[in-house]
């Protein structure tokens, strides 16, 4: 350690005599006394014993060289203290095992409570209900081109122009426009018999649905607000 511009050696020599370990501490080669040595202790000055370099305020290796010193009782007692140690660790991680799982579970109940109150706001009765107003939402939003597909159907069937195809071409034309304006809504038609008869109630029923097909904006407007809710 240097002091000023001069250098300071503090050393200390163990001995043991009989089954007494004493002490001499000297300061650049002068003798001094313990009080001396424990003031400059905190300055963590280093201590060479045996060719080993120790630090003179750490309390780690103090506790070793104390523990070092003691007799049979002391080291059994040194053992029960190290698995009271063990197990008070072994204690803690199981606890803040369980406090993390506790928050876990805390926050999953959060999240449940809140979907529950969005799923009583939404009051969906009928659980078949967001599929029902997707379907208006689509038949709403595409009545122009379901009323087009309607009308087209009433003209082919009802209406052909002269140079049209035959009366079963005319009605598989038909039956194909029907399909596509399924694939839009699938309530556009029920099914109906097979052969030439099942066209003949179809022109009707054709005219009735493009008649009630109407683009209605506030409708459509209500039907992807109430969809927004139940989602």
């Amino acid at each position: 350690m240097e002091h000023q511009s001069s250098p300071l050696v503090v050393t200390r020599r163990l001995y043991r005599r009989g089954g007494r370990i004493s002490s001499r501490g000297r300061i650049n080669g002068v003798s001094v006394n313990r009080q001396t040595l424990l003031e400059l202790r905190p300055l963590l000055m280093d201590l060479t014993v045996q060719g080993q370099i120790r630090m003179l305020g750490c309390q780690a290796q103090q506790r070793r060289w104390l523990d070092g010193l003691g007799d049979l009782h002391h080291q059994q007692t040194l053992h029960q203290v190290a698995a009271a140690h063990k197990t008070w660790v072994q204690c803690r991680s199981a606890l803040d095992r369980l406090r993390a799982e506790r928050q876990d579970v805390q926050q999953r109940w959060q999240e449940n409570a809140h979907m529950l109150t969005e799923l009583q706001q939404a009051a969906m009765e009928d659980p078949q209900e967001l599929a029902t107003l997707k379907r208006n939402q689509d038949r709403l939003a595409h009545a122009r081109r379901l009323q087009e597909g309607s009308w087209s159907v009433v003209q082919t069937i009802q209406e052909p122009l002269p140079d049209q195809a035959a009366a079963l071409d005319l009605l598989g034309q038909a039956e194909g426009e029907l399909q596509a304006m399924v694939a839009v809504d699938p309530t556009t038609l029920q099914p109906a018999s097979t052969g030439p008869e099942r066209g003949a109630g179809r022109g009707p029923g054709a005219a009735d649905y493009g008649q009630q097909l109407e683009s209605h904006p506030q409708a459509l407007a209500e039907l992807q607000e109430r969809i927004a809710q139940a989602v």
